[in-house]
């Protein structure tokens, strides 16, 4: 199975291009490889953030209530801790 892979033209201003360089060959390969990392990290930070606004939205709909919050410590307090809690 292959991966399909696009190729796609960008222009970037020189000075830009000469921070690149200062990346290649030290840390990558190439230009593209740099390119091709900082877009690939930009995006996995996009979707975490994505992520993140949604969990407030729907928090902020929905939010937790001190009966919550004490339902949850009782429930916890009965989880064994060790083996000696188990009822075996």
């Amino acid at each position: 199975m292959y991966d399909l892979v696009m190729q796609i033209a960008v222009t970037i201003a020189d000075e830009v291009v000469d921070e690149l360089d200062n990346f290649v060959p030290d840390k990558f390969r190439s230009r593209a490889e740099v390119v091709r990392h900082a877009v690939t990290q930009w995006l996995a930070s996009e979707r975490s953030a994505e992520i993140d606004r949604r969990y407030i939205q729907a928090y902020d709909q929905a939010p937790q209530s001190v009966d919550d919050i004490d339902h949850h410590r009782v429930t916890l307090s009965k989880v064994p801790q060790g083996w000696a809690d188990l009822e075996w």
